[in-house]
C-alpha cells in the first residue's frame, strides 16, 4: 500500500512538471487564418505571431493547406506579407504528410505587369532564434522558382 502511495504520487508529480514545463502554442486559425479558402491570411498570421511574441508562446502552428499571402504592410522600412522585427525564440511550424514533406504552404498573391516589383514575402530582421518549419513558400501565379522550408 505505501508503495502504491509513492508511486502515485510519482506519477503525480511528474505529470505536473510535464505540464509545467510544457512549451505552449498558438494556431494561427485562432486569429483567423483559415488554409484553402482563397481569402488573405496575411494581418491573421501577423496577429498570432505578434501574440506569441507578447504571451512568450515559442511556437506558432500552422494546419496543412496554403494560405493566401495577399496584403502586404511596410515594418522596418521593408513591405511585406509577413514581418518578424526584433522578436526572439519564435517558431513558425507548419505540417508534414506521411512522406515527411511539408503540407502547409504560404502562397503569395502576385500581380504581374510591367510594373511588378513584388513584396517580400517574409522579411525577418533584428531578430534572435527564429525557426520556419515545414513550409513551402510558393507564388500564384509561379515565377521561376519555389522554395521549400524543412528541418
Amino acid at each position: 500500500m505505501m508503495i502504491r502511495m509513492r508511486m502515485r504520487k510519482c506519477v503525480l508529480l511528474l505529470v505536473v512538471l510535464q505540464l509545467v514545463t510544457k512549451a505552449s502554442a498558438l494556431n494561427v486559425r485562432d486569429f483567423g487564418a483559415i488554409p484553402n479558402d482563397e481569402q488573405c491570411d496575411a494581418a491573421a498570421i501577423r496577429g498570432a505571431i505578434a501574440a506569441a511574441a507578447e504571451q512568450g508562446d515559442p511556437e506558432v502552428l500552422f494546419e496543412e493547406g496554403t494560405y493566401r499571402l495577399k496584403d502586404a504592410e511596410k515594418a522596418g522600412g521593408t513591405r511585406a506579407y509577413i514581418n518578424i522585427l526584433e522578436l526572439r525564440n519564435i517558431a513558425l511550424v507548419g505540417t508534414v504528410g506521411a512522406d515527411g514533406r511539408p503540407t502547409t504552404r504560404l502562397e503569395r498573391a502576385l500581380k504581374l505587369d510591367n510594373e511588378t516589383n513584388p513584396d517580400i514575402q517574409i522579411n525577418i530582421s533584428k531578430s534572435q532564434k527564429i525557426t520556419l518549419r515545414n513550409f513551402i513558400l510558393s507564388n500564384d501565379p509561379p515565377l521561376g522558382s519555389t522554395a521549400r522550408v524543412v528541418e
